[in-house]
């Protein structure tokens, strides 16, 4: 069963979501559907493509950022906490809990979904590229970039920065990029 993401003419992931992946070009009237990603103190842009799904499942009680792997749709897949990976100290609710699983996009094969812990309900949104105004950089890597829309601040995250940090929580080592 093959779950390859659809790349054509999607923004770059990691990158600005003013550029578009066809030649880098701006596009004054682009619109790029988004999922609006609330989580402890910050809220997440990314997007639509790169959701798998939204889902209710059960955590138990982790100490750290790596939450354990979930079951989802027959396939084991591991979990995080992002605001504890930038080394914030929030609570992570145990039992059944909001997650975003998301593609992975570097190594499919040892990474093909991860899910991070939500606080709240994720919105889809069309977004005008030309409405986003660039923020600064994160003090947390994994964060990316912030971008300001409607007065309000998000953060891109580094998506492929989460997978190599997965990776070197769950196997010790950097996969394949």
């Amino acid at each position: 069963m093959s779950h390859d993401v659809p790349n054509d003419g999607l923004p770059a992931v990691t990158g600005d979501l003013k550029r578009s992946e066809s030649g880098g070009r701006e596009h004054k009237r682009e619109h790029i559907l988004c999922v609006r990603l609330p989580l402890q103190g910050v809220s997440l842009l990314v997007p639509y493509a790169c959701v798998a799904e939204i889902v209710n499942l059960s955590l138990r009680n982790h100490v750290g950022a790596f939450l354990g792997e979930v079951d989802w749709r027959g396939v084991r897949i591991p979990v995080l906490s992002l605001e504890r990976a930038c080394g914030w100290e929030v609570e992570v609710p145990r039992g059944r809990v909001r997650l975003v699983v998301l593609y992975g996009l570097r190594d499919k094969e040892s990474l093909p979904y991860y899910a991070i812990v939500l606080d709240g309900v994720p919105r889809t949104e069309s977004v005008q590229a030309e409405r986003l105004k660039e923020g600064q950089a994160s003090d947390c890597g994994l964060l990316g970039s912030e971008v300001m829309m409607g007065g309000q601040t998000y953060h891109i995250p580094d998506l492929e920065a989460i997978e190599v940090w997965l990776e070197r929580v769950r196997f010790g080592r950097v996969g394949r990029g």
